[in-house]
């Protein structure tokens, strides 16, 4: 096995495992908060999984080349939605309820 074989597979071990945590908690904080831009960023933070995934079957050959570089793309996409998403959720949300208080 070839040191680039070792390093790819190390940094996808690394990458599953990192991302697994991170929306493991993300998804903690959504459950405490249950709000829309929370799930919406767990979402987001999901997409780095999915990526993940398609490395791993990239690597494996269950994926040919072009599906794994088209979906990432996508991907990037959707991740970029989502947060953009988010965010206007959360101003949104925060607008609403500054003014709820005012009154």
């Amino acid at each position: 096995m070839s040191v680039e074989t070792v390093a790819l597979w190390a940094v996808l071990a690394v990458g599953a495992l990192g991302a697994a945590v991170v929306v493991g908690l993300g998804f903690i904080a959504y459950r405490s908060r249950r709000s829309l831009p929370y799930l919406l960023v767990v979402l987001a933070l999901s997409t780095v999984l999915a990526r993940v995934c398609l490395g791993l079957g990239y690597a494996t050959g269950w994926l040919p080349f072009h599906t794994h570089h088209l979906v990432e793309h996508a991907l990037d996409v959707v991740l970029l939605a989502l947060l953009i998403g988010a965010v206007l959720t959360a101003r949104r949300t925060e607008s609403t309820r500054s003014t709820s208080r005012s009154e």
